[in-house]
């Protein structure tokens, strides 16, 4: 099996140390970058399958080039870094695709062993990611996208459905849902391509609900949008694959337009 490509960027000397020394067993290449600004010319010259990037650095932060990354070389897993993040910033680093949010503290080996082993790397054309890019590839050619809202306040539910259909490309099937129960018994046989959730709901959090709709089928978009303002919620959710997160603010219109956008163009 080909062992992944790696690409560590960050200003802490220590801390490359550190993780060059988890990866070693794990990749044949690791690359190191102290800058941004530097990192653009390992991607475009070695196009590493893993990106760990420090948001922190000395001008760019890393939350400021992940989707310029991202569209550079889309094969690339980035996972985003930090000693400390407040919500604003994991809120953009979701919506910028990052594929994974970490506390600094927290990457040890076996955080480190799990985020690789997420992707399966052979070569050939039936390789794990050529799957998932395929699958991704036919729900964007879709004209035509089945769209779920849970949310159990009404009125914030109908201004969701209002602005989704004010602001979709095409005239999308959007179904409402009050609780986890309601919704699960509404997607048992039609799993949507779309959720908008809440994570607070009546019968309990969404977290387990997440996970049970990935399971059911990967490639569904899921996109939260809450009040709950906790950095670590927001981070866990990202890292158990949701797609987006928004923070019921005065913003959260002009946000939920852009996923739109986003997801069905």
């Amino acid at each position: 099996m080909k062992k992944p490509r790696v690409l560590i960027v960050d200003d802490d000397d220590l801390f490359i140390q550190k993780l060059s020394v988890i990866l070693e067993p794990l990749s044949n290449e690791i690359y190191k970058s102290r800058s941004a600004e530097n990192a653009l010319y390992y991607i475009s010259t070695f196009k590493p399958d893993y990106l760990f990037i420090d948001n922190i650095l000395p001008k760019l932060k890393g939350n400021d080039v992940i989707k310029q990354f991202k569209e550079f070389h889309p094969g690339m897993k980035i996972i985003l870094f930090s000693g400390r993040f407040d919500m604003n910033e994991v809120s953009s680093a979701i919506q910028n695709q990052t594929d994974f949010i970490l506390e600094k503290g927290s990457i040890d080996n076996n955080t480190v062993t799990q985020i690789l082993n997420d992707n399966k790397f052979s070569e050939g054309k039936n390789s794990f990611l050529d799957r998932i890019l395929v699958k991704l590839n036919q729900l964007k050619d879709q004209s035509k996208y089945n769209i779920a809202i849970l949310e159990d306040d009404e009125l914030f539910q109908l201004k969701l459905k209002k602005t989704i259909q004010n602001h979709q490309i095409n005239e999308n099937d959007i179904v409402s849902y009050s609780s986890k129960k309601s919704f699960l018994k509404g997607i048992d046989k039609n799993i949507p391509d779309i959720v908008f959730m809440d994570y607070f709901l009546p019968d309990g959090n969404s977290m387990n609900l997440l996970e049970k709709i990935k399971e059911k089928r990967a490639n569904t978009k899921i996109i939260f949008i809450s009040s709950q303002e906790d950095a670590h919620i927001a981070m866990s959710l990202k890292n158990k694959k949701c797609d987006g997160y928004i923070i019921k603010n005065e913003n959260w219109e002009s946000k939920l337009i852009d996923y739109i956008h986003q997801l069905t163009v």
